[in-house]
């Protein structure tokens, strides 16, 4: 056993020293690996709080549905939040996202935030260098996931051990879809990212092209990012980032973005042109509180174009009802489905699958397309 200047003491379990220390919060003696320890020691140094990145298309106000957009930490209170969590804080059934040297959990009453739990087995210097690579590119102008608070967690599901994991209170990106941003290639048509994108998606590609063009020779290894179901566009796990590197390789970032902004704008295109025939699923809820002036005008639209079918969908009771529908939709091969729900990242059903098994219940076909 060996006593270290800071109060705590350091055994060899096998091949592996563990610290042991007296934890404050808990009354406990807790346990950590020396690479936990170290990790530590990075996020005690960490920037943290409400980054706002200089020259981001972020226009959120944290108010409405509150899905992707800034969060106002008056409303978070990071401060009610223990320095030191347990398996009482964490839901732990089901993981949000697992990388390489970190895994990403719910916060239990806590919609708008995650913590991110370092492995215990993984190198510190894994940390120290995702967030020297996030700072680079907040200082940039990119924007990215905010991080708030670093904690400790003790693992209390195993008596007697007690082992201590560090980790990082973060917000959450409700509704996230991935996109990998490397080359042109990786950007799929119908990928499922497209379902969150939208004006402000485009807003934020425009933002992080401008960054590159105006860094010829910026280069981040592993570009990827996620959209939130309200269309923000956040850089997440950059791997390495290299402001002299070649042209080239820039340019294959910069190639990337432009497909991903044409793939988009094609997918808009889709759903905005007059002469593909559509149907759409609207929350009941949302179609109930508009005005009669707004909902006659929207069937005078309907009844003009004689395309397109409106259908009120009731989410709790699962009813749907027919608010128009084509004078010869028994013969018209739909192209387009559109669903329109408050939130649909907490709707206990498969709107895909709904909605399809919708349309066949009617005798509506689907276009191949």
């Amino acid at each position: 056993m060996q006593i270290n200047a800071d109060g705590t003491k350091t055994m060899e379990m096998g091949s592996e020293k563990m610290i042991y220390q007296w934890n404050d919060d808990l009354n406990i003696v807790t346990q950590q690996t020396e690479e936990s320890k170290r990790a530590g020691e990075i996020l005690e140094n960490l920037k943290l709080g409400c980054v706002s990145s200089k020259g981001s298309s972020d226009t959120g106000t944290g108010t409405g549905t509150g899905t992707g957009t800034d969060i106002d930490t008056d409303i978070i209170d990071i401060d009610n939040i223990p320095d030191t969590l347990t398996n009482a804080h964490i839901d732990f059934n089901d993981a949000v996202g697992v990388g390489s040297f970190k895994t990403a959990y719910n916060l239990k009453n806590q919609p708008d935030l995650l913590v991110l739990l370092l492995h215990s087995e993984g190198q510190s210097n894994d940390i120290e260098n995702e967030v020297m690579c996030l700072e680079q590119l907040e200082a940039l102008g990119m924007k990215t996931p905010k991080r708030y608070k670093q904690i400790t967690f003790v693992d209390q599901s195993t008596p007697n051990f007690n082992i201590q994991q560090r980790g990082l209170v973060v917000q959450k990106i409700k509704g996230a879809r991935d996109i990998r941003l490397r080359r042109k290639k990786y950007i799929q048509p119908m990928s499922q990212v497209l379902d969150n994108c939208n004006n402000q998606t485009l807003k934020d590609v425009k933002n992080l092209q401008k960054i590159f063009a105006n860094n010829p020779h910026l280069f981040v290894q592993d570009f990827q990012g996620v959209v939130s179901e309200d269309g923000q566009l956040y850089v997440i796990d950059p791997q390495s980032v290299d402001l002299h590197e070649n042209s080239k390789r820039n340019s294959n970032i910069l190639g990337a973005l432009q497909g991903f902004e044409q793939t988009i704008l094609k997918r808009h295109k889709r759903f905005t042109d007059k002469a593909l025939n559509h149907i759409t699923y609207i929350d009941s809820r949302i179609w109930e509180s508009y005005s009669d002036i707004r909902k006659q005008q929207m069937l005078s639209d309907l009844q003009k174009e004689d395309n397109k079918a409106l259908v009120a969908y009731n989410f709790a009771t699962n009813e749907k009802e027919v608010i128009h529908e084509p004078s010869d939709s028994q013969n018209l091969d739909f192209d387009t489905i559109e669903v329109i729900t408050q939130d649909n990242q907490n709707q206990n059903v498969d709107l895909r699958k709904e909605s399809i098994d919708f349309m066949n219940q009617q005798g509506w076909v689907k276009s191949r397309d």
